[in-house]
């Protein structure tokens, strides 16, 4: 199995058109901030007004795309960070694809990683706290959990990550 994480900027225009479709599905689009349907044009609009500090990614499972993830600086030492993944993506690919990211921001200057789920949003809610977030808040619909760099590494999970190497990936 290789997954590639590949950044919205290198992405072709039907590959852009793929995450975009995977995006406005019901199941995902009603999870998002933004729950309108995005056009194309909307999309490539704000892709160009993103900054370099915002990592954007498609992630594609044997070339098939999957989902997608991202994560920004917030503050100094805090990144946020979201996804999303095809309904039929099996939690394991899921949660591998989660590691792998989990552990590239911390590999940044990231003392903190925030997640913020809506609030009607269990499964995100579970998979959050599966990992180690704790909750910090709520707001506007908004549950707000938070992860520690000292956390991660000192979490089981983190000794699991540390073990994938036995799969081939790629950030690009």
């Amino acid at each position: 199995m290789k997954i590639s994480f590949i950044s919205f900027k290198h992405l072709s225009d039907e590959q852009h058109k793929e995450v975009l479709a995977l995006r406005n599905a019901d199941e995902v689009r009603k999870q998002m901030k933004t729950d309108k349907l995005i056009s194309f044009t909307h999309h490539k609009t704000w892709l160009e007004s993103l900054s370099k500090k915002h990592k954007y990614y498609a992630i594609f499972s044997d070339e098939k795309l999957i989902g997608s993830a991202n994560y920004f600086p917030k503050e100094l030492d805090t990144y946020e960070w979201g996804f999303y993944f095809r309904e039929q993506t099996s939690p394991l690919l899921k949660s591998l694809c989660v590691f792998l990211v989990m552990q590239r921001v911390f590999r940044l200057d990231a003392q903190r990683l925030i997640s913020e789920v809506k609030t009607s949003n269990q499964n995100a809610y579970r998979f959050n706290k599966s990992l180690g977030f704790v909750d910090i808040g709520e707001e506007n619909g908004y549950k707000k959990l938070e992860l520690t760099r000292q956390q991660w590494q000192t979490s089981p999970l983190h000794k699991l990550a540390k073990k994938l190497k036995a799969f081939e990936f790629s950030f690009s």
